[in-house]
């Protein structure tokens, strides 16, 4: 009995031993555990994964490749030691993913990655201009011409045949949206720029043409002028010969040359109080231009072949002698007129019953006089003498 006591006392003791041991042995259990994980996580897997990356590259699996995105930074701190290495990988790894999102028209995605290759070489540039040349398409299509040609002028090679067919697509565009606004210049200038490209010669002269009427419609025959002898004369749009057009402003080329505004380059303003009896009289004048005295004209173009004027001429006059001031300040005065269906600018037309519009060598002038009797002893008389 005594034996079998002591048996038990024994395994009691070996069993207390086991499990004051367990908290250190499964601490060492795990130590081991994390050892060979740190191992293969910080030298086994990196190197798989570097053999992966260059087996899949060269038998072009980019998308096993691209997966491999997410361990750059991994990569980079495995091969410290060797820069060339790393450049290399990341290298194809960011070529790799820019070429499967080529594929699945994540254009601008594509072109992030390239961007952050740090090898750029010329498969590199090349890629860079297919993204970029592909944006551009896409802006083109959804009318987005500015980016569309800010993102094609960024490409590299721009002598390419896609380059230059493509930059002149997007003007062309670019011009017929202008031209749908009546944007004149905006839509002439960028299909000048597309040149050939499909009619767009054919629309850059019919823009000048709708331009140039324009311009006729508001009396401005110079600048009409200017752009119908800029076009050749062979060239017909909307019922309007080009020949026609010249041969009718070249008719009415000396009135077009001296219209528009002038401004006063001389004259003299007076206001006399005369003695009735004997003549005697004394005036306040002033014979210094002011810039507020011009006169302003258009030529109107009219369907029987002549030509109408309008115009508006501004300048001083005295018109009072009711106070002092009135005496002293003279006012300003306009004066609208139209002369109609003629073929030369008249050489006198009354404006009014005291204002006489004259023009002589290609300038206009303006007479005004005006009678005011003041009292039965004395009568005013306001008088105006201006060239422009």
């Amino acid at each position: 009995m005594k034996e079998k006591d002591n048996n038990l006392k024994k395994t009691s003791i070996f069993s207390n031993f086991l499990k004051s041991k367990k908290i250190p042995i499964l601490i060492i259990f795990t130590l081991i555990i994390i050892f060979f994980i740190s191992l293969f996580i910080i030298f086994i897997y990196p190197a798989m994964c570097v053999t992966q990356i260059n087996d899949n590259f060269d038998s072009q699996n980019y998308d096993k490749v691209a997966k491999y995105n997410a361990d750059i930074n991994m990569l980079k701190n495995y091969l410290k030691d060797d820069e060339q290495q790393y450049l290399n990988l990341q290298y194809k790894i960011k070529m790799s993913c820019a070429i499967v999102l080529f594929e699945n028209s994540q254009y601008q995605n594509s072109l992030n990655e390239l961007l952050e290759i740090e090898l750029q070489d010329d498969v590199v540039v090349q890629k860079i201009d297919d993204c970029k040349y592909e944006l551009s398409k896409q802006y083109l299509d959804s009318h987005q011409y500015e980016e569309a040609l800010k993102c094609l002028n960024e490409i590299a090679d721009k002598n390419s045949e896609d380059y230059i067919n493509l930059k002149k697509q997007i003007h062309y565009e670019y011009g017929k949206y202008y031209l749908s606004i009546n944007d004149y210049n905006g839509g002439i200038s960028n299909l000048e720029q597309a040149k050939d490209y499909k009619d767009a010669n054919t629309l850059v002269n019919n823009a000048y043409i709708e331009q140039a009427e324009e311009f006729i419609d508001k009396g401005n025959l110079t600048e009409a002028k200017t752009i119908y002898d800029y076009l050749p004369t062979e060239v017909e749009y909307n019922g309007i010969k080009v020949s026609d057009r010249k041969n009718q402003l070249e008719k009415f080329s000396s009135l077009i040359n001296v219209l528009g505004k002038k401004v006063a380059t001389k004259t003299y303003c007076e206001t006399r109080n005369v003695w009735k009896y004997d003549g005697r009289y004394d005036s306040w004048y002033i014979d210094t231009p002011s810039s507020n005295e011009y006169i302003n004209t258009t030529l109107f173009l009219n369907d029987d072949g002549t030509a109408t004027i309008k115009g508006t001429a501004y300048f001083y006059a005295y018109n009072s002698f009711s106070s002092l001031s009135e005496y002293c300040v003279p006012n300003l005065c306009t004066k609208s007129f139209k002369i109609e269906n003629i073929m030369e600018i008249p050489s006198s037309y009354q404006l009014d019953e005291y204002t006489q519009l004259l023009y002589s060598n290609g300038k206009f002038s303006i007479k005004y006089k005006k009678k005011d009797d003041y009292s039965i002893n004395f009568y005013n008389i306001y008088s105006t003498s201006i060239s422009y």
